[in-house]
């Protein structure tokens, strides 16, 4: 079974956001991005991840995530675009 979490921690470290929140079950990171707040959101144990924008809200799968970090190109990018 894939651990989706090591994909949000790697990307959430490689870019620059900062761990909000922590319960059991989810975990959330924060970042300014361009000046406008971007948050990412991981349930435990689900492919996949949302982050979500001041006007928008994506949902991506987290090996999307590891993709992202190969080609050192954040997936906010897309966000508000």
């Amino acid at each position: 079974m894939t651990d989706y979490r090591i994909f949000v921690e790697d990307y959430a470290k490689t870019f620059g956001y900062n761990k909000f929140t922590c319960f059991s079950n989810h975990i959330q990171y924060y970042k300014y991005s361009n000046s406008k707040f971007v948050t990412l959101t991981h349930i435990n144990d689900d492919k996949y991840v949302t982050f979500s924008g001041e006007n928008a809200t994506k949902v991506f799968k987290s090996g999307d995530l590891f993709l992202s970090i190969l080609e050192n190109s954040e997936i906010e990018d897309e966000l508000f675009s």
